[in-house]
């Protein structure tokens, strides 16, 4: 059986660490919990579960700190593990089964990393995430959004575990402070790096979260300069238009929306939610007939299959759109019970009680 080393950083993680921490111990054989600046009593909670704790001077760095608490790490294999992070009974014993298969003899682990909000305990989406790693063989990159990168000479042999779902138990990023403290990180790096087109991305996104239309604008404007432009993944470059369009469409500018559709159909068009794109456009654009064409189209080509990333855009959404777009109201209740049933499932009780509203 392979020994698992749980790493955790932590700052002013006091309200929930104690929860995350509890459900480590029937998985993990240390815990080493790095501390990098708290103001409250996150060290002395910690402590009440390892005595493997320490400290880390923050250098607005996430991937120097996991790096750090990797190198502490004294067993083959590494959990990184969030101080918001929680692992129900039924999926420790499913973690374990394959601990003590040694992880089938492969480096590197992925398991279903579902996002919840804290407050409602609602499902926001889920990936999967690579979690699970030989420590010699694997460094982390980046100062933001800090993922794992295959050392050199180091031959990739994944395993990826979908039945097996760690929660992150997520604060709203406002109140954290970490949608703030992401912006910062990034702005700084591009400044020092301004083609990094990986950064470019996530500022994007950083952005898009605050709703900071202009400057999503702006900054996709630079993404799609063809040095950095090139450097994307048909997915990833399918992320930014859909940002763009959306900031584009909530400031009501409907011509630039458009412009930026149609300016990336050609080379964007099989993405599966490129009509999902194409749909709200027309819905916008108050073509009712053609935009309920288009959702059900993406539903007919992609049913649900994209809602683990965000169960909101990708599943409830286009359902929802379809009933407010129907004229009848028998076709209008239809979607919205389908629709209901995805705000259930994803335990979003706001959002439920809005469609029962809506069906009453």
């Amino acid at each position: 059986m392979s020994k698992l080393s749980a790493i955790v950083i932590a700052k002013n993680e006091a309200d929930f660490l104690a929860t995350s921490l509890a459900s480590l111990h029937s998985i993990a054989d240390e815990i080493i919990v790095v501390d990098t600046g708290s103001d409250d009593n996150t060290v002395e909670i910690a402590q009440r579960f390892t005595p493997l704790v320490s400290s880390f001077t923050w250098i607005n760095d996430f991937s120097a700190a996991h790096n750090h608490s990797r190198q502490l790490a004294s067993h083959p294999y590494v959990l990184q593990w969030d101080a918001d992070f929680v692992i129900t009974p039924s999926n420790q014993k499913k973690l374990r089964a394959q601990k003590a298969a040694d992880f089938g003899n492969k480096n590197l682990v992925a398991v279903n990393w579902e996002t919840r909000k804290r407050d409602s305990g609602h499902k926001e989406g889920a990936v999967l995430r690579n979690l699970i790693f030989c420590k010699d063989e694997f460094h982390y990159v980046s100062p933001v959004h800090a993922h794992l990168e295959a050392l050199p000479g180091t031959q990739v042999r994944d395993l990826q575990l979908p039945d097996i779902t760690i929660e992150h138990h997520k604060l709203d990023p406002k109140i954290s402070g970490r949608q703030s403290q992401t912006r910062a990180i990034l702005l700084s790096q591009l400044a020092a790096d301004p083609t990094n087109h990986y950064l470019l991305f996530h500022l994007i996104l950083a952005l898009a979260n605050e709703e900071n239309n202009a400057e999503v604008i702006t900054q996709f404007k630079n993404a799609q300069r063809p040095d950095i432009w090139q450097q994307y993944q048909a997915p990833e470059k399918m992320v930014l238009v859909e940002k763009a369009a959306a900031a584009y469409l909530q400031t009501n500018h409907i011509k630039q929306a458009e412009a930026v559709v149609t300016a990336h159909q050609h080379e964007l068009h099989a993405q599966p939610t490129f009509i999902l794109l194409q749909a709200d456009l027309a819905a916008a654009q108050f073509k009712s007939a053609e935009a309920t064409g288009l959702y059900q189209a993406y539903l007919a080509r992609s049913g649900t299959a994209l809602a683990g990333s965000n169960y909101y855009r990708y599943a409830t959404h286009p359902l929802l759109m379809l009933g407010d777009l129907s004229a009848s109201a028998t076709t209008a209740s239809h979607y919205y019970r389908q629709a209901l049933k995805q705000a259930k499932r994803a335990n979003n009780q706001p959002l439920v009680a809005e469609i029962t509203f809506l069906l009453s």
